[in-house]
């Protein structure tokens, strides 16, 4: 199945996002909980040199999926 998943600077904010939603009855839901600049816990979404893209490629791509699953 299709999964969304958050992020945010630390992972702080995109857990409670995650639960907030999940207290909802929304499947699915993943939290990057190292963040994108790391915590405590783990070194973040840019230090592992993961792929990061532009606010425009991301609306793109989130379009492309939208007409996929037929909600165009």
């Amino acid at each position: 199945p299709d999964q969304i998943a958050f992020i945010c600077r630390t992972g702080n904010r995109s857990g409670f996002l995650r639960s907030q939603i999940e207290s909802q009855g929304v499947p699915g839901i993943r939290d990057v909980s190292e963040g994108m600049m790391g915590n405590g816990r783990a070194p973040g979404w840019m230090a592992r040199g993961l792929p990061i893209v532009s606010a425009q490629e991301a609306l793109a791509a989130y379009g492309a999926a939208q007409a996929a699953w037929g909600q165009n």
